[in-house]
């Protein structure tokens, strides 16, 4: 049975498990690589989970905030902004476009591509298909598509 590596960022991976469910009737075994989920998958299917780098970490330190809660809230109370239309707002939301660009998952790309590398090189892939969002996942493939000379399938979702 041909393996195909299936890409797929954060969230994604829980649409496209039905995908993989199909495959193995066309002779095709799915191997999915994912940032790391919020709750385990109930599937049948090898999920292989990578580390990620938060994009506003570097922020939140820098800012001394807390991880984990309202960033633009706690901005908010520190600057004494009580308004939800203020122009702190306009610019912690071009500072969080600007610094997720493309995505906020891009964090995950220099992880994603150590493990696809490795799994390219350890295991016979046939093919990867990589669904968005994120488009992360997309660039990732892509660099795999250009390193390994490997068929690509981009899933984009609307």
């Amino acid at each position: 049975m041909r393996k195909v590596l299936i890409i797929s960022g954060l969230g994604t991976t829980f649409r496209e498990t039905p995908l993989g469910k199909y495959l193995p009737e066309f002779g095709w075994q799915p191997v999915f690589l994912t940032a790391p989920l919020h709750e385990k998958l109930d599937t049948q299917f090898r999920v292989i989970e990578t580390s990620c780098h938060d994009a506003l970490g570097l922020w939140i330190r820098l800012l001394r905030l807390k991880p984990g809660e309202d960033i633009r809230g706690q901005v908010r109370k520190r600057l004494g902004v009580t308004s939800k239309k203020s122009l702190v707002d306009f610019f912690l939301t071009l500072l969080g476009q600007i610094t997720n660009y493309p995505d906020s998952e891009k964090g995950w790309k220099p992880f994603a591509l150590k493990t696809a590398r490795d799994l390219l090189q350890q295991e016979n892939i046939s093919a990867i298909v990589s669904c968005s969002p994120p488009i992360t996942g997309h660039l990732v493939a892509s660099d795999l598509k250009a390193r390994h000379e490997i068929t690509w399938i981009a899933d984009l979702t609307d």
